[in-house]
C-alpha cells in the first residue's frame, strides 16, 4: 500500500495498521512511501511470495 494511493485506500489501511498494532497477529501491513495505486515491485512480489510459502508451510509442518 503506498502512502498516496490513488484512490485514497490508504487511510483505511493505516487505521487497520493502527487497530491491529495491540493485538497477536502475524499479519504484516507495508506502507510504501510513493506508488500510487500500483506499488506491486518484483521485490514486493517475492517478498510475498515468501511469506505466503514460509507460512503455509508452517501450518503443515506436523501433518
Amino acid at each position: 500500500m503506498a502512502e498516496n494511493d490513488t484512490f485514497g485506500l490508504d487511510e483505511p489501511v493505516k487505521s487497520l495498521k493502527a487497530a491491529m498494532a495491540g493485538i497477536d497477529h502475524d499479519m504484516e501491513l507495508v506502507i510504501v512511501e510513493k506508488g500510487g495505486h500500483n506499488v506491486w515491485t518484483d521485490d514486493l512480489r517475492r517478498r510475498m511470495h515468501a511469506g505466503m510459502d514460509e507460512r503455509t508451510a508452517a501450518g503443515h509442518a506436523d501433518k
